[in-house]
C-alpha cells in the first residue's frame, strides 16, 4: 500500500512510501510505526561516523483511520520528523510511474548514443 506521508503541523505532503502487507495489518492495532532510516552513502566524514555509531535512526509516523463510506477506511499518515521522512525510500504514485519510465528509456538510449559515439 503507498501513503502519502503529511508534516504533523501543516499537513504540507512530504514523501510517499510504500508499506509492507505485514506493517499495513499491525495498523489496526498501533497507530504508529517506526520505520528504520537509512542513512546515505557517501565518503565518510566525521559527522556521518558519528551519527552510525550512535545507532540506527527511525522516523516516526502516526496513522489516523479515516472511514469512507461504511466499509472503506483510509489512512492520513503524518510525522513530526520531516527530515527523517525524506530519507525513506520513496515510490512514485501510480499516475507517475509512466511517465518516469518513459525518462528512465529515454535517459538510458541519450547514455547509450553517447556511449556509441565515443568508441
Amino acid at each position: 500500500m503507498r501513503v502519502v506521508i503529511y508534516d504533523a503541523e501543516d499537513m504540507e505532503p512530504i514523501t510517499v512510501i510504500k508499506l509492507d502487507d505485514r506493517l499495513v495489518m499491525r495498523l489496526r492495532q498501533d497507530r504508529e510505526l517506526r520505520i528504520p532510516v537509512r542513512l546515505p552513502m557517501r565518503s565518510p566524514t566525521l559527522e556521518m561516523t558519528e551519527a552510525r555509531l550512535a545507532g540506527p535512526r527511525y522516523c516516526c509516523i502516526r496513522f489516523e483511520p479515516i472511514m469512507k463510506g461504511e466499509d472503506f477506511m483510509m489512512w492520513i499518515c503524518t510525522t513530526m520528523d520531516g527530515e527523517s521522512a525524506l530519507l525513506l525510500r520513496s515510490v512514485f504514485l501510480p499516475g507517475q510511474q509512466a511517465s518516469v519510465a518513459r525518462e528512465r528509456e529515454d535517459a538510458f538510449m541519450q547514455g547509450l548514443m553517447v556511449a556509441l559515439d565515443g568508441t
